[in-house]
């Protein structure tokens, strides 16, 4: 448990110590981010090659930093409008027009980020295809989990940034819930836990932990809202809905950081591996500790659009 604890305080740090000052300096979560991807890619290599043949480790690797494809569209748009400017504050500026450079902006760089992978893993298939025959079919289904379950999430990472009005919030948001939902869950879980949810995938899973993690987030959510978001356009200044966007908000992101954690679990259990690696001394790999936050990042990036646009 102290270990657990006391890796769990130096990994905050060490994320903090990226994402604290991309306020600032945008580019530099992305610099975590790259490294988490390398990372993750790496464990899940290791991971699926115990089940499946032919996963070639410079595809899984390459795969995770197509997460920096929709910087070529966010940074190019100023050449479609001359007089754009990004501000300090990772967030567009704001004029009379902002509402269309957001969708613009997050339209364009998803588009041409999905054109790029599908393109990728069609490439994929065909070589290995041509190189392996059909014994390839189960690395082509391999290598492109790297791109859906890792660089796909992580794609959303320069958007946030680039593209969404006060993205650094948003990604404050989609980076700390499923933490916030996982601790509030454990301890509910070890405190009052008693009915299994999940015994076949993870056995110490419990209802009430569950719906431990759903409140906390919930609550710490609409607080977050409630005292953050608040302001003038494009924020929200009525603070009753406020907080009860923040509430909806901590209820999505918890209940698809969990079921994260459960795919996550399903994996492992699938491959017989306990964790990932054990590069985090108590909580596994990077895989164990981002496992959530690779589905709370493109809910997150949904999550904006209702609450800017509606």
């Amino acid at each position: 448990m102290k270990t657990r604890v006391r890796t769990g305080i130096i990994f905050t740090v060490i994320v903090l110590a990226f994402v604290i000052p991309g306020f600032r300096i945008p580019w530099l979560p992305l610099v975590l981010f790259g490294l988490v991807g390398l990372a993750a890619a790496l464990e899940l290599q290791h991971a699926l090659s115990r089940k499946v043949e032919h996963i070639s480790l410079f595809t899984m690797l390459a795969a995770s930093l197509y997460q920096f494809w929709p910087l070529v569209t966010l940074l190019s748009y100023r050449m479609l409008r001359p007089n754009w400017q990004l501000l300090p504050k990772s967030g567009p500026a704001i004029d009379a027009r902002w509402q269309t450079d957001y969708l613009w902006l997050v339209g364009l760089a998803l588009a041409f980020t999905a054109l790029v992978t599908v393109i990728s893993i069609f490439l994929i298939a065909v070589l290995k295809l041509i190189r392996y025959g059909n014994e390839a079919l189960p690395a082509v289904g391999a290598e492109t989990a790297c791109f859906l379950w890792i660089a796909a999430p992580f794609a959303v990472v320069p958007i946030l940034l680039y593209g969404v009005p006060n993205g650094w919030l948003w990604l404050l948001l989609a980076l700390f819930a499923p933490w916030i939902s996982d601790t509030a869950a454990y301890y509910v879980g070890v405190n009052v836990g008693h009915t299994p949810i999940l015994p076949q995938i993870s056995p110490k899973k419990t209802l009430e932990g569950t719906i431990g993690g759903v409140v906390g987030t919930m609550l710490i959510s609409a607080l977050f809202f409630g005292i953050v978001m608040g302001g003038p356009e494009p924020m929200r200044p009525a603070l009753g809905r406020n907080i009860a966007f923040g509430l909806l908000a901590g209820l999505v992101l918890s209940l698809v950081s969990q079921f994260g954690d459960w795919f996550a679990s399903a994996l492992k259990r699938f491959v017989r591996i306990k964790d990932y690696s054990n590069i985090l001394p108590g909580h596994g790999g990077i895989l164990d500790r981002f496992d959530g936050v690779l589905f709370t990042l493109p809910v997150t990036l949904a999550l904006g659009f209702v609450y800017y646009l509606f």
